[in-house]
């Protein structure tokens, strides 16, 4: 006797036809059995026989019968596709116009008919109509009518083929719309009119006249919601960016039509982006200069752990370092100062001032801070004779003791730049003069300036060089004897700007 299999399915299979095929082409079926029986045996054909030969056509973990317990159904539920349990979901397709020629009638393709496609759907016929010489406004709808591919429309042509081909192209257009636009769709497209608002780097031409569109629809198809003119310059001009925005309350529209105002706003918009494009241009044609060299990206930060404290402590120092020589101190430049040295390359007596120097700084490994028997050793290994009048005096300056000297020094050293001998710091103006002998750069000068003193002191020397126009000096001006011991006098003068 024939006993059923104790492993049944929780859940009917559907049968499918070959009409159900054709109303659900995206799902996808088995192969047919060759034999031409169903993939999945009914109940009353499942014998002890009919058992294997269903475990050999679905694929289970276990081969014995033995093993068939509750858990096997849902193993059974979870092998078979869910596609034959639920029926699909097909997303809704947008209906399509195909008008090849002008001179041809257009067809409406099956698919969901939205207020944009039923205005282009108006346009079409309109263009059939203005194109086609045979056709006239009367006999028009019975045409482009008859390629609606939509069933329902097909449907509903063919039940009423008689009254619709007496209708005009309009009231057409209108019943049609009743029929497969859904309700309120006029105040849904009327609110995206009244909050447009331009994107960012979006183009203002394709927003404004995408928006225009809109209400044209509405002008055609629910005249009483659409926007007038005025109102609708007002909504554009409140949805620009910001950028725009500034723009043109830098330099109004004067325009208030709307088309030329769309045009004048365009031209804007264009400036804009072609000014951002052209900046940008730039910053990508430099990238070495934007990013430092050796600095690792956000990435590289982002994703790099940050180092411990107790390893930055412990950690040594870089290789490449860099060590920089110490700043001078006040000493140090006072006693530059006083044997005609360098600040740069800080030697003594070297022929050169600090800004005219071609040196480096000395060596930090090897620097030490400069001491009166340095500027004694190098003034005789460079030839230069010191002949000191008095032991130096000790100057306070800022709570450090600086060291000074008078000195006179051989006929033979009369060159370069002679400091005076001073005591203290003083504060030198850097200024570049020139004359009738420069035509070049002028020529830069350190010079030491007195603020009660209606005139300042040049050398001869200097003179020459800037080939300067001598005047004759007045004896109540010569006044030099104060700063020396020594008498000193004057008898020329020259005018100088600076």
């Amino acid at each position: 006797a024939s006993t059923l299999s104790r492993r049944t399915p929780s859940t009917p299979t559907p049968l499918r036809t070959r009409q159900w095929a054709r109303n659900h082409p995206s799902v996808t079926t088995a192969p047919p059995d060759p034999q031409g029986s169903l993939s999945l045996p009914s109940l009353s054909n499942l014998t002890s026989d009919s058992d294997n030969d269903f475990d050999n056509d679905i694929d289970f973990d276990n081969d014995s019968d033995s093993d068939f317990d509750n858990d096997s159904d849902s193993d059974f539920d979870n092998n078979i596709d869910s596609s034959i349990m639920t029926p699909p979901i097909n997303k809704p397709v947008l209906a399509t116009i195909t008008h090849l020629k002008p001179d041809r009638c257009p067809i409406l393709e099956a698919g969901v008919i939205t207020p944009e496609i039923l205005y282009l759907w108006r346009r079409a016929c309109q263009k059939y109509l203005k194109n086609c010489k045979e056709r006239t406004a009367d006999d028009l709808v019975s045409f482009v009518a008859d390629e609606m591919r939509e069933p329902i429309l097909e449907k509903w042509y063919m039940a009423s083929q008689t009254r619709i081909d007496a209708l005009k192209l309009d009231a057409y257009i209108t019943e049609l719309g009743s029929l497969v636009l859904e309700k309120g769709w006029e105040g849904k497209m009327r609110r995206k009119v009244l909050g447009a608002k331009m994107a960012i780097g979006q183009k203002f031409a394709d927003w404004a006249y995408d928006i225009q569109n809109v209400n044209a629809i509405l002008s055609q198809a629910a005249p009483i919601f659409a926007i007038a003119n005025p109102e609708l310059k007002n909504i554009l001009d409140a949805g620009l960016t910001q950028t725009l925005q500034a723009d043109l309350d830098t330099e109004p529209v004067l325009s208030t039509e709307l088309n030329a105002w769309i045009s004048e706003v365009k031209g804007r918009d264009d400036r804009l982006k072609f000014e951002t494009g052209r900046m940008q241009e730039l910053i990508d044609a430099q990238p070495a200069k934007s990013t430092p060299k050796g600095k690792p990206s956000l990435a590289d930060r982002l994703s790099s752990p940050k180092p411990s404290l107790a390893s930055r402590l412990t950690a040594p120092p870089p290789k490449d370092t860099i060590l920089k020589c110490p700043p001078l101190t006040d000493a140090e430049k006072v006693l530059l100062d006083l044997h005609d040295g360098c600040r740069r390359c800080r030697k003594f007596y070297i022929g050169h001032c600090t800004l005219n120097c071609d040196g480096d700084f000395p060596d930090a490994a090897t620097y030490h801070t400069l001491t009166q028997a340095d500027a004694i050793a190098q003034a005789a290994a460079r030839g230069k004779t010191l002949k000191v009048k008095r032991e130096p005096a000790a100057a306070a300056h800022a709570s450090k003791n600086i060291l000074a000297a008078e000195y006179e020094e051989s006929d033979s050293d009369r060159d370069g730049c002679v400091l005076p001998p001073l005591t203290v710091p003083h504060l030198y103006a850097h200024v570049a003069l020139s004359g009738p002998s420069i035509s070049e750069f002028p020529v830069p000068v350190r010079s030491l300036l007195d603020i009660g003193c209606p005139s300042v002191v040049i050398s001869d020397k200097l003179v020459q060089k800037l080939g300067l126009r001598r005047f004759p000096l007045p004896a109540e001006e010569d006044n030099l004897s104060s700063l020396s011991e020594s008498p000193l006098s004057c008898r020329e003068f020259v005018k100088l700007k600076v």
